[in-house]
């Protein structure tokens, strides 16, 4: 069953314009900034708000690599912290308007890319790509 979602992946994967995986397709953020700015967005349109040890957790890595993340977020004005209204101990990170038009601007960056990489690949194959990559995602975590 693996092998054969594999396969089915690499027959899209082959028609894949390759340049694409050589290509740096962040501009002005790396991946990592990429990675904490999508994560807040996505808690934000859920109407929550992300701990320094909730980002931790989802993310993967350890609290002392998202503290660093965070205080290289603030330089940018990319992030800020609000501290609890009943907690003052506990604080949530949160995008500024800022963070939010980087994060925009570089979501619009990596789908032209995207766009350009599948260009040969149709809608089904595409999400039938997108299935499988997800199945093996949550098989591998």
């Amino acid at each position: 069953m693996k092998e054969e979602m594999f396969l089915q992946c690499w027959e899209i994967v082959s028609r894949i314009k390759l340049w694409f995986l050589s290509k740096y397709p962040f501009e002005g953020m790396s991946r990592g900034d990429y990675m904490m700015l999508n994560l807040l967005t996505q808690s934000a349109n859920d109407g929550k708000m992300m701990t320094v040890t909730m980002m931790s957790d989802i993310l993967k890595v350890s609290k002392a690599v998202i503290s660093q993340s965070i205080k290289a977020l603030k330089k940018k004005n990319w992030v800020k912290s609000i501290s609890d209204t009943t907690d003052k101990r506990k604080s949530y990170i949160v995008l500024t308007d800022e963070g939010r038009k980087a994060y925009d601007n570089q979501r619009k960056v990596i789908i032209r890319n995207l766009q350009e990489c599948f260009r040969d690949v149709d809608e089904a194959d595409l999400k039938m790509f997108c299935d499988k990559l997800n199945k093996v995602a949550e098989q591998i975590s």
